[in-house]
């Protein structure tokens, strides 16, 4: 009867070592599309004046070097990399170093999509009947709200920095800003914006004009 007892254990040991097995390699193994690296397009790159900006902000810092890895990637990589992803986003969207200029509504909206866009992907890691195609996707979504991000830094900068212009030359000219009606205002800054346009433009003329 022990005897009997024994092969029994020792068959359902063996049948369940094998059934794991089977399960782990099917686990491991994806299909030749997840390991066929795609090359996505770029993000929109932040400018020197923005990276002065955030220099404290190192949530950001780093989530902004780490994207690095979703413009050239597979789908099997995307996925490996979707939960630091997700905890990098949070982290900067929740961080306590946002610098002032860039903690407005605008901002705070694109990374709220920014963040949704990261926790699918994260899900998707979970997902075992989830296609490469799927990931692909999903990728260039948060590539794009990413490209939004730093494109709205660049303006609101540039704003800022022309508004600064528009006070420095009112002051220049004599002119008591406080004491101007909205249309005064409007039409000065339309003037000083062309002036500032044409002065682009001739730098750029000048410059290809020396190539």
């Amino acid at each position: 009867m022990a005897r009997y007892i024994l092969l029994f254990l020792i068959f359902t040991l063996t049948v369940g070592c094998g059934n794991a097995d089977t399960s782990d390699g099917a686990l491991q193994e994806k299909p030749t599309e997840f390991k066929t690296k795609v090359q996505f397009k770029s993000f929109v790159v932040i400018t020197s004046d923005i990276e002065k900006e955030v220099e404290k902000w190192e949530s950001y810092r780093s989530l902004n070097g780490f994207m690095n890895r979703f413009t050239n990637a597979t789908p099997e990589e995307i996925l490996s990399n979707a939960l630091e992803l997700r905890d990098l986003v949070k982290s900067a969207k929740f961080s306590k170093n946002i610098p002032e200029i860039f903690d407005v509504p605008p901002i705070r909206a694109r990374f709220n999509i920014l963040y949704n866009q990261t926790l699918r992907l994260a899900d998707m890691t979970f997902i075992p009947a989830i296609t490469a195609d799927a990931v692909i996707q999903e990728n260039e979504k948060i590539l794009l709200s990413f490209s939004s991000i730093n494109s709205r830094f660049i303006s609101i900068l540039s704003k800022k920095r022309f508004e600064d212009e528009i006070e420095i030359d009112m002051n220049a000219i004599g002119l008591d800003s406080t004491k101007m009606d909205s249309i005064s205002k409007k039409t000065i800054s339309r003037n000083l914006e062309e002036i500032i346009l044409e002065k682009e433009l001739q730098n750029r003329k000048n410059k290809k004009g020396k190539n």
